[in-house]
């Protein structure tokens, strides 16, 4: 699956676009996520508690296995992504950052 981040998201957008990833993991056969977010910022710290506490279990239970995420291009959005990153607990999921597509899409060909 291909999750392309191009632009800023406020809490409610971000929400429904990570709900409709959820939705497509359940779907598909493919368990890989290549994640672009070099355009995400900030957001509250609510929303990044629902993603570490809630969303990412649901994804994990959706099948989702590995992702592989291109860093956003600000120094705070590349921190909140590591921070948030580090919090997934599951044994399931793997989580990779990169600088390129490039090199994550060559990280997820490896791990099938």
């Amino acid at each position: 699956m291909y999750v392309r981040w191009k632009a800023w998201a406020n809490s409610d957008e971000y929400r429904a676009a990570q709900e409709t990833v959820i939705l497509a993991s359940a779907r598909i056969t493919r368990r890989e996520t290549l994640s672009t977010q070099q355009m995400r910022e900030s957001f509250p710290t609510r929303t990044r508690k629902w993603l570490v506490e809630n969303w990412m279990r649901r994804a994990e239970a959706a099948g989702r296995r590995w992702t592989a995420i291109v860093l956003p291009t600000s120094a705070l959005g590349r921190t909140i992504a590591e921070n948030i990153d580090s919090h997934s607990h599951s044994s399931w999921i793997k989580i990779e950052h990169f600088e390129t597509v490039e090199e994550a899409t060559a990280w997820l060909s490896a791990v099938n």
